[in-house]
């Protein structure tokens, strides 16, 4: 009984996981507004105040 709860938990675990969406998901239009104040600031990336500065290194040879 119990081996049997278990497998049948694993298989349907199996099968949800392969379930969802594929692939790049899109955003839906807004509902109010047009939406291009939200779009244009979508694709900047915020800046980080706490990220570490790079240092350009000479080559050790």
């Amino acid at each position: 009984m119990r081996l049997r709860t278990l497998v049948l938990i694993g298989t349907a675990g199996l099968v949800l996981a392969g379930c969802g969406l594929r692939g790049d998901l899109q955003r839906p239009a807004p509902m109010w507004g047009s939406g291009t104040e939200a779009d244009a600031t979508a694709d900047e990336a915020p800046v980080d105040p706490d990220a570490p500065v790079p240092i350009n290194r000479p080559h050790a040879r």
